[in-house]
């Protein structure tokens, strides 16, 4: 079975644990980044009103940069060892994802980063009037970035499984 040309799950155990435990990393890495930022971006203008215009342009610029960099980091790690022979490819994926792993992630970013945005100011539409404590938007930011980084991390590990055999992966050093 696969979504966006590419399996859902890798074929063997130690494929799906080693996805699991990375995108958890990458989950958990997000989620502190996503928070800091917001810190040091709105920790200033507490309380920040769900319906702010400022508020709302971040959510698409971190679920652009989250997306990007929970696909393109992991990826480089797997990569490298992928190269060294410490893990085989896996499984398969459609021919028009990209080989390049910049281009792949930012495909992929782009792919997250839409209706991560949308469902972000869909649900603070319906909360124009709420204004968020420090500690509240830290949270909100920061399960906002897992999300993202739980879907990206995923998926782009997935691909660089499935990376065609007889192509180095590129991007990759």
């Amino acid at each position: 079975m696969s979504i966006v040309g590419i399996e859902l799950l890798p074929s063997t155990d130690r494929h799906r644990r080693y996805v699991v435990v990375e995108t958890m990393v990458s989950i958990g890495i997000s989620a502190l980044l996503s928070a800091a930022f917001a810190w040091v971006i709105f920790g200033h203008a507490v309380p920040v009103a769900a319906g702010n215009t400022a508020f709302r342009i971040d959510a698409m610029i971190q679920a652009l940069i989250v997306a990007f960099m929970s696909a393109v980091v992991p990826s480089l790690l797997l990569g490298r060892r992928m190269k060294s022979g410490l893990i085989l490819r896996a499984g398969s994926r459609a021919a028009w994802w990209p080989n390049h792993l910049v281009l792949r992630s930012a495909l992929l970013a782009a792919i997250v980063a839409a209706p991560a945005t949308a469902a972000h100011l869909g649900a603070t539409f319906f909360m124009l009037d709420h204004h968020f404590s420090l500690a509240g938007l830290l949270v909100w930011k920061a399960v906002y970035g897992s999300i993202i980084a739980a879907v990206s991390t995923g998926t782009a590990l997935r691909l660089m499984l499935a990376q065609p055999v007889g192509l180095k992966p590129e991007g990759v050093s």
